[in-house]
């Protein structure tokens, strides 16, 4: 889940001013996550900040071959393109959020689209997708291990650096000709030959589709954010208007400085955003009185 900080536009709020953003950009989000904290760990000031939706942002943490099969399996699954590259991660686990910096709340802006998994709490799990690709290959009678699949995308990567031309190519003999390369470096003779006899007379480029599309609608699911927060994987948001990012520091030095006793990051979090969400339910209200007098 850790990127590389790319932060192009960004922009600074008192906590006060974030309540007033958040209202205004947020409806959406604050809707769907039904009081649930979504959190992000994040290298960042003390003050609470926007950020523009990430744009061809570089994966830092994950090997080209799994980009390539991440981003290939996204786009077939659910039609959105290079996802690694463009999406901002995020995750309802503290501890996981803690990992990769200051714990942030989070607010995606405007509408908002998503993919989460109840099995995979990060997507770095390279051998849980892999595993399930191999799964689906099974069942087309195809005796491949992941081992041998890493090497297939690392060979096709290097003829498609874009999965999306290969998805488009549909080219079978160079599909084919990565899995028979793939079978010469592993050395594995218990594969080859059942290999060859499995693929004769398919199409490997379109069975090797397959394999990533079902693999993905059966990982991951886009319908339900509040669900998605509250199993506490990480939740991969590739389309938004930006986000807000209050950090947990900022929301409990407002609660000492009001009178709070007793605070700490990690037993109090929840009740931080509680604090949180009251003033910005509290501001939400005043807008709606605002409007009704006006």
């Amino acid at each position: 889940m850790r990127f590389k900080q790319f932060l192009a536009e960004e922009y600074t709020y008192s906590l006060d001013q974030a309540v007033e953003a958040i209202v205004a950009r947020c409806p959406e989000f604050l809707n769907k996550s039904a009081g649930i904290p979504l959190l992000r760990g994040m290298k960042q000031s003390d003050t609470a900040m926007f950020f523009e939706h990430p744009a061809n942002r570089p994966p830092r943490d994950s090997e080209a071959w799994f980009n390539w099969m991440f981003n290939a399996m996204c786009e077939l699954a659910f039609d959105v393109k290079d996802i690694r590259r463009n999406a901002m991660f995020a995750t309802g686990n503290y501890e996981q959020a803690e990992e990769y910096g200051r714990v942030c709340f989070i607010f995606p802006a405007g509408n908002f689209e998503f993919i989460a998994s109840d099995i995979i709490n990060d997507s770095l799990n390279t051998g849980a997708i892999s595993n399930r690709i191999v799964d689906q290959f099974k069942k087309d009678g195809l005796p491949v291990n992941s081992s041998l699949l890493h090497d297939v995308f690392k060979f096709l990567r290097e003829e498609y650096p874009s999965p999306h031309d290969w998805i488009v190519s549909g080219d079978d003999a160079e599909t084919r000709d990565a899995f028979l390369r793939a079978i010469k470096i592993n050395n594995d003779d218990e594969i080859d030959a059942p290999f060859d006899a499995s693929i004769e007379g398919h199409d490997v480029h379109e069975m090797l589709m397959r394999a990533l599309s079902d693999s993905g609608m059966n990982l991951y699911d886009s319908t339900n954010l509040h669900r998605a927060i509250k199993d506490g994987n990480e939740i991969i948001f590739y389309k938004s208007k930006g986000y807000f990012a209050v950090p947990l520091d900022l929301v409990l030095k407002e609660m000492i400085d009001g009178g709070e006793r007793g605070i700490g990051s990690l037993t109090n979090y929840s009740k931080a955003y509680n604090f949180l969400m009251d003033r910005i339910h509290g501001s939400s209200r005043g807008h709606k009185e605002n409007q009704a007098d006006s």
